[in-house]
C-alpha cells in the first residue's frame, strides 16, 4: 500500500554508525529560555495557570470578599467633619502697633513658619480645653472613660473597694482623632475630626475654629492691658520725679540770680551780648567818624573830600550848578543887565555864601561828632566790663544749674515716651484685629467617612486575587511541572522536537461526526497514526518526523524518559509508524527488558526476542533477518520484541552482541528505534545508548518535573551519548490550535 504523502529523502547516509559530532542541532537554545519569553507569553502562562489553579484563586477571592465584607459590618461607621482656617498677616504698620506690641510678628520669620505656628497652638492644651469647657465634651460616651480590664477583675472580689477608675483625659481623647494640616502652599489650615457621632464632628470643629480666634484674640488684649498696667506706675512715678526736678531747678535759678529768658541763657548773659553788641556798633561808628575828623582837620576848606560833606551840602553844590548853566544861557540871549539874568546871578550869589558857610562849619562838627562817639564807646566798655564781671560771678553756679537742667530734659523725655505708649496702648487694646477667618463653617456629615464598603471590596477583591496568585506559585513551585510547548527547551537545553496532543476525541478523530454517529471503532493511541491519519495526533507525530529527518545524519534512535508512566512506548510506536509512513524500512526494538509491551501493540508473541538475541546464542551476523525483526501489519514496520524475561538483564545488555546486533540491523533497515527503560530509574536506557545514534527524551505535559528531564539529559551526556531533542507528550490541544486550524470532514 502505498503511502499518501510522499517526503523527501534525508541526506544520504552511511550504515556505519555516525561520529558524535556529526549531528545537527535543530535549534539553538539558551539555557535562560525562561527569562526571554516575551511579555505576551508571561501573560498567557498566568493565564493558564489560573485556569488549572482556578479553585485556589476563586477561593482566595471569595474569602478577601468575605473578610471585608465582614470588616464593613462590623466596623463602627466614623463621621468626618472639615473646616478651613485662612491665616491672614497682621498690618503692624498700622498706628505702629509693631511697635507698641512685643509680641508682634518678626520679619526674621517666613510665613511657611508663622502659619505652622497657629496650627500649633490649634492643637495646644489651652485651646482645646476652652472646646472641652464649651461643648462639655465629658458628657458625651465617646469621651467617657470604659473600665478596664484591672477594674473589672477587682470588681468580682468583695474585699477590694470599688473605685472609679481613673479616667483618660479628654484632652487626649480629642487630639487622638483631630487632624491640624497646614497647607504648603497657601495660608489655609484644614480641621479635621471624626467621630461616630456626625453633629458631634462638626460641633468640635467649630467650636475649635471659634475658640481659636477668641484665644488669638484674647492673648492680644491681654497683651495690651498688661503693657498698660506695667506703664501706669512707672509714668506716675516719673511725673513725681519731673516735677521734683523742676522745683529745684526753679529756685537753684532764683537764688543764683539767674532767672531765664529763653531756652538756656540767663538775663545777665543775655545783658552782656546785648552791651557787648552796642559797643561793638560805637567802636565802629567812633572809628568812622575819627577817620573823618582826622581827614577834615588835615585839609583846607575848599580842598575836603566828597566824604566829609554832608547831604544839605551837595543838594546847595547841585542847585548852584543848575543856576550857573541857567546864567550861562540866559548871557547868550540876553545883557548882563536883563532882570533875568539878574535875577538868576542873585540866587548863585546867595548860594554860595550858603555854601561857604557850610564849608566852613564842617570842621567843627566833625570834631563834635567825633567826641560824642568816643565818649559813647567809653560808656559801653565801661558797661560790659561791669557786665562782665556779673557774669563771671554767675559761672560757678551756672554749672550746678546745667547739670539741674539736664535731669530735668531727661526726666521730661522720659515721662513723654512713656505717655506716649500707655496712650498708644490703649489704642492697640481697642482696635488690634484677629488674624485668622473662618473660610466656611463645617456641615453634618450626610455619609460615614469610614468604613467605605467600595473601598473594602475592592481592597478584599485585590488582597483575594493578590493571595490567589501567591497560592497558585506556591503550588505551581512545590508541584513544578511541564505545561506547554517550548518549556523543555529552557531546562533542557536542547531542541523540543514536537509535542503530541492529549488523546482526546477531537485529535484522534478527523470528523466530530463520526464520534457522535458511532460509526468509527475505537482508536488504539498506540496505533493513532496508522489508524487515524488525519487527525491532531498524526499531524503533531509527522512534524516530530520532519525534526528528525532533517537533524542529521541518523540511522538509529533511543527513546527513552525520565520516570515511568510518560507515555514513551506510545511515543516511539507512533514514530516508527510515522517513519514507515515515508517508506523507509524501520526496526522498532523493544529494549525494555522489565516491561515491555511492543510485542502486545503490534499482536506479536514475546517467545522470541531481544533477551535471546543478547544469550549464549550463534552469531548475531549468522542469524537472518526474519528471527531479527517480525514483519507487522504496517508496511516496512518491523518489530523485535524484548523476549522472555530474565533477571540477567544488565549482563546482557553490557555484552558487545548489542553492537553487533545495532551494526547487524543498520543494514537492513533505513532507522532503528529503540524503546529503553525511564532513565532516572533504571542505567538500562544509558547502555543502550551507547548503541545507538542519539536519544530522544519524551516527556509529559502537568506530569513530568522539568528538573528531571534535566538529570536524564544530564545524564546521557555525562557518558557521552548526544541527546538529540524532547518530545513533549500528552499536551493541552487548547495551547497547540494557536491558529484554529484543523482538518475537515
Amino acid at each position: 500500500m502505498e503511502p499518501k504523502h510522499r517526503f523527501i529523502e534525508a541526506p544520504p547516509q552511511s550504515l556505519t554508525r555516525v561520529e558524535r559530532g556529526a549531528l545537527r542541532p535543530y535549534i539553538d537554545i539558551p539555557s535562560d529560555g525562561i527569562g526571554n519569553q516575551s511579555e505576551w507569553t508571561r501573560l498567557a502562562d498566568w493565564y493558564h495557570m489560573a485556569g488549572r489553579r482556578k479553585g485556589i484563586l476563586l477561593g482566595c477571592v471569595v474569602l478577601g470578599l468575605v473578610g471585608a465584607a465582614g470588616v464593613t459590618y462590623f466596623t463602627t461607621p466614623m463621621y468626618r467633619a472639615t473646616t478651613s482656617l485662612e491665616v491672614q498677616g497682621i498690618n503692624e504698620d498700622f498706628l505702629d502697633l509693631h511697635q507698641i506690641d512685643p509680641a508682634a510678628r518678626s520679619t526674621t520669620f517666613s510665613a511657611e513658619s508663622y502659619i505652622q505656628t497657629q496650627a500649633d497652638i490649634l492643637q495646644d492644651d489651652a485651646v482645646l480645653e476652652r472646646v472641652n469647657r464649651s461643648l462639655h465634651l465629658d458628657t458625651y460616651p465617646a469621651f467617657q472613660q470604659k473600665p478596664g480590664l484591672s477594674a473589672r477583675i477587682a470588681g468580682y472580689f468583695p474585699l477590694t473597694a470599688p473605685g472609679t477608675p481613673v479616667p483618660e483625659r479628654t484632652i487626649d481623647r480629642l487630639r487622638e482623632k483631630l487632624t491640624v494640616t497646614p497647607s504648603s502652599h497657601s495660608r489655609l489650615i484644614r480641621i479635621t475630626y471624626e467621630s461616630e457621632d456626625p453633629k458631634l464632628a462638626a460641633e468640635i470643629v467649630n467650636t475649635l475654629a471659634d475658640e481659636f480666634i477668641g484665644y488669638n484674640l484674647e492673648a492680644r488684649l491681654s497683651a495690651a492691658n498688661q503693657i498698660g498696667q506695667w506703664l501706669g506706675p512707672q509714668l506716675d512715678d516719673m511725673k513725681k520725679r519731673l516735677e521734683r526736678s523742676e522745683a529745684e531747678l526753679s529756685a537753684t535759678s532764683l537764688a543764683a540770680g539767674m532767672p531765664l529768658t529763653s531756652g538756656t541763657e540767663t538775663v545777665a548773659e543775655q545783658s552782656l551780648r546785648d552791651v557787648q553788641g552796642e559797643l561793638a556798633t560805637a567802636q565802629a561808628d567812633r572809628i568812622a567818624k575819627e577817620s573823618i575828623y582826622r581827614i577834615v582837620a588835615q585839609s583846607s576848606p575848599d580842598a575836603l573830600p566828597a566824604a566829609t560833606e554832608t547831604t544839605s551840602l551837595k543838594a546847595e553844590r547841585d542847585k548852584l550848578t543848575d543856576l550857573r548853566r541857567e546864567r550861562a544861557e540866559l548871557s547868550s540871549l540876553y545883557t548882563d543887565s536883563n532882570y533875568r539874568v539878574a535875577r538868576v546871578q542873585a540866587q548863585i550869589d546867595e548860594l554860595e555864601q550858603a555854601v561857604s558857610r557850610e564849608v566852613q562849619a564842617i570842621p567843627g562838627k566833625a570834631r563834635s561828632e567825633y567826641q560824642a562817639a568816643l565818649g559813647r564807646e567809653m560808656m559801653l566798655a565801661k558797661a560790659y566790663n561791669a557786665q562782665a564781671a556779673t557774669v563771671s560771678r554767675q559761672a560757678n553756679q551756672r554749672i550746678r544749674y546745667e547739670s539741674l537742667k539736664r535731669a530735668v530734659d531727661d526726666n521730661r523725655q522720659i515721662y513723654q515716651s512713656t505717655l506716649q505708649k500707655v496712650k498708644e496702648a490703649g489704642i492697640a487694646s481697642a482696635i488690634k484685629p484677629s488674624g485668622v477667618r473662618i473660610i466656611g463653617a463645617a456641615a453634618v456629615p450626610v455619609r460615614p467617612y469610614r468604613p467605605s464598603p467600595p473601598l473594602n471590596l475592592a481592597l478584599g477583591l485585590t488582597a483575594g486575587l493578590c493571595a490567589g496568585f501567591v497560592g497558585m506559585s506556591v503550588v505551581e513551585r512545590t508541584k513544578r511541572v511541564i505545561r506547554a510547548p517550548g518549556e523543555l527547551q529552557a531546562w533542557v537545553n536542547v531542541p523540543e522536537l514536537g509535542a503530541i496532543p492529549n488523546a482526546n476525541h477531537e485529535s484522534l478523530y478527523s470528523s466530530p461526526k463520526r464520534l457522535l454517529l458511532d460509526t468509527k471503532p475505537e482508536v488504539h493511541l498506540e496505533l493513532a497514526t496508522w489508524e487515524e491519519k488525519h487527525s491532531a495526533v498524526s499531524e503533531s507525530f509527522r512534524e516530530v518526523l520532519a525534526s528528525l529527518v532533517y537533524s542529521g545524519a541518523v540511522k538509529s534512535l533511543l527513546v527513552s524518559s525520565a520516570a515511568p508512566m510518560e507515555g514513551k512506548t506510545m511515543v516511539v510506536s507512533n514514530l516508527a509508524i510515522t517513519l514507515a509512513g515515508i517508506g523507509k524500512r524501520v526496526l522498532l526494538i523493544d529494549g525494555d527488558l522489565r516491561k515491555p509491551r511492543l510485542h502486545q501493540i503490534f499482536s506479536q508473541p514475546n517467545t522470541w526476542g531481544l533477551s535471546d538475541v543478547l544469550g549464549d546464542k550463534p552469531s548475531v551476523s549468522d542469524l537472518p533477518v526474519t528471527e531479527l525483526a517480525r514483519k507487522t501489519n504496517i508496511p516496512g514496520l518491523y518489530v523485535l520484541p524484548s523476549g522472555p524475561a530474565t533477571e540477567e538483564i544488565t549482563t546482557l545488555l553490557y555484552s558487545s552482541r548489542m553492537q553487533d546486533l545495532m551494526n547487524r540491523v543498520r543494514e537492513d533497515f533505513d532507522y532503528v528505534v529503540l524503546d529503553a527503560p525511564p532513565v532516572l530509574r533504571f542505567s538500562d536506557a544509558r547502555i543502550l545508548g551507547h548503541a545507538a545514534d542519539a536519544v530522544v527524551l519524551v516527556a509529559r505535559a502537568n506530569r513530568t518535573a522539568p528538573e528531571n528531564v534535566r538529570e536524564a539529559a544530564a545524564r546521557f551526556r555525562m557518558v557521552g551519548i548526544p541527546v538529540l531533542g524532547t518530545i513533549l507528550n500528552d499536551c493541552d490541544h487548547r495551547a497547540m490550535d494557536k491558529y484554529g486550524y484543523k482538518y475537515q470532514a
